[in-house]
């Protein structure tokens, strides 16, 4: 039952972080390119998705959480019970907990690239002045 849980919340928080990432693929490359400019793109592209997978992933798959399971019980006390109504709790915090990782990693990066944009843009700004003299 254990690594049949860990399989699935795995699994799930892989497709959702698949998922939620291609969403945000496109804005995520132009606004790359527009700052680290067309050779340093793919680079930065590909550490940022690893990144946004293994923060989503770990932030899906609470491992904390598994390792209480495997945690020896006191004499007289059962293990959980995992029906459909516990199984689908897990998926759900699985999902939820993905988002929220993947939705921190990603506006960390935005918010670097908006403050590298307008350093960026600053200094277009400054050279363009300094040639119309």
């Amino acid at each position: 039952m254990f690594l049949s849980l860990l399989a699935i919340t795995f699994t799930t928080s892989t497709v959702v972080v698949f998922i939620a990432f291609r969403v945000f693929d496109a804005p995520l490359r132009s606004i790359l390119r527009r700052i680290v400019g067309d050779d340093l793109v793919m680079p930065w592209h590909r550490y940022v998705r690893f990144a946004a997978y293994v923060e989503g992933v770990t932030g899906g798959v609470r491992i904390y959480d598994f390792g209480q399971l495997l945690a020896p019980r006191p004499p007289g006390q059962e293990r959980e019970i995992f029906g459909p109504e516990r199984w689908t709790f897990e998926i759900y915090k699985t999902v939820i907990g993905s988002l929220q990782s993947l939705v921190w990693i990603l506006m960390l990066v935005f918010t670097f690239a908006l403050i590298a944009f307008v350093i960026v843009r600053g200094f277009e700004s400054r050279a363009g002045r300094v040639d119309s003299r």
